[in-house]
């Protein structure tokens, strides 16, 4: 008399392509998460440079090393989330002032930084729990 042991896993967690969705919604999610707080670090600042007039307003500008100052709020609005493929995102901002490249202005040339290298490492974490979020929805 044989035995036989037949063991059916039918978990998402085995099935490839819920794996690779729940990734891709982990790096979307963190990535729209990153968008939302690089606009909030600039505005909370601080600004501590120089304070002026614009269009008949006061307003304080960013010193070197500290994230641009919101201003019109046209570098916010163009902070973008693409997706490049299922798990690949960019976070980019595009704003142009007068034709030319004003976050690279910013960050290069003006020492503005918009995104850290503290920030990014900071997303790795909050991705790794957003994987882990929805890894554990298709174990349910």
């Amino acid at each position: 008399m044989g035995y036989e042991t037949r063991v059916h896993l039918d978990s998402g967690i085995f099935n490839i392509p819920s794996v690779k969705t729940a990734g891709s919604i982990a790096v979307t999610k963190t990535a729209h998460d990153y968008k939302d707080k690089t606009g909030q670090k600039m505005i909370a600042g601080p600004q501590t440079g120089n304070t002026y007039k614009y269009k008949g307003k006061s307003h304080r500008a960013s010193a070197r090393g500290e994230r641009p100052a919101k201003l019109s709020g046209k570098l916010i609005e163009g902070i973008e989330v693409r997706q490049l493929s299922e798990t690949v995102v960019e976070v980019v901002s595009t704003a142009k002032n007068k034709g030319y490249d004003y976050p690279a202005h910013l960050q290069n040339d003006l020492d503005r930084l918009i995104m850290t290298e503290k920030d990014a490492q900071e997303q790795e974490t909050i991705l790794q729990q957003n994987y882990e979020a929805e890894i554990g929805k298709l174990i349910l």
